[in-house]
C-alpha cells in the first residue's frame, strides 16, 4: 500500500484529505480505501471534499475517470476508480451481472438471533420523514436483500452489541442500514436509522 499525497489540508467535514490510500494502481485502475465520512462524488465544498475530486487531484486533472463501486458517506471500504472506459465497461458489467460478492463489516445495537440469516425486504423512499435521502422497508418497494452472519456478540457497559458480516444480495441505497434498523439491530453511530 501507498500513501500519495493529494492535499495538504484538513476537510470541512473532519476526514483527513493529504493523503489518498491508494491499495493498487496500474494504467487501467486504481484501488482506493475510502475513509468514513468522506462522499465519494464531488461536493462544493473543494475539489478535495470527495474521493473523486482527490482522484483526479492524484492522477492531474484527466479527461476521464470512472467510479466502478460505491460507499455511503458514512461507510469505509475499498473503491474502484476505472482510468479508461475500455476498463470500466467490464468492471460494471459485472457488478451488474452480480459476479462481485461484496462483504461488509459492521457494529450493531443488540443480539441477532442466530435464526436471523437472511433479510428480504423490499425497499422505498420514507416521503414523511424530515431527511431527503431516507428510505424504509415499503410492501410496494424495490426488492432487496441482505445475508448476515453473526461474528461476535457482546456487552459493553451494560448494553449488547453484536459484530456482523453482511453481504448484500442485491444493491440498494441505505440497503444493509434499513434492513438492520427495521428488524431492531441499527448500526452503532447511523445518523439516519438508528
Amino acid at each position: 500500500m501507498s500513501d500519495l499525497n493529494a492535499e495538504s489540508h484538513p476537510s470541512r467535514r473532519g476526514v483527513p484529505n493529504r493523503r489518498l490510500l491508494v491499495i493498487r494502481e496500474n494504467e487501467d485502475f486504481l484501488v482506493l480505501h475510502k475513509p468514513a465520512g468522506l462522499a465519494c462524488h464531488p461536493t462544493k465544498a473543494g475539489a478535495s471534499s470527495s474521493l473523486m475530486g482527490r482522484v483526479r487531484l492524484h492522477l492531474g486533472n484527466p479527461s476521464e475517470i470512472h467510479l466502478i463501486n460505491r460507499l455511503d458517506r458514512e461507510t469505509s471500504g475499498q473503491i474502484i476508480v476505472a482510468k479508461n472506459r475500455a476498463t470500466a465497461a467490464p468492471l460494471r458489467k459485472a457488478w451488474e451481472n452480480k459476479q462481485v460478492q461484496k462483504f461488509y463489516l459492521a457494529i450493531v445495537h443488540g443480539h441477532p438471533p442466530d435464526a436471523l440469516q437472511r433479510i428480504a425486504l423490499p425497499l422505498g423512499p420514507a416521503p414523511e420523514s424530515p431527511v431527503a435521502v431516507q428510505d424504509k422497508v415499503v410492501e410496494e418497494g424495490t426488492p432487496a436483500e441482505t445475508e448476515i452472519k453473526t461474528i461476535h456478540s457482546f456487552v459493553h457497559q451494560g448494553d449488547p452489541y453484536a459484530l456482523l458480516l453482511l453481504s448484500p444480495i442485491t444493491g440498494r441505497k441505505h440497503q444493509l442500514r434499513i434492513h438492520l434498523a427495521d428488524q431492531g439491530y441499527p448500526i452503532v453511530g447511523d445518523k439516519i436509522y438508528a
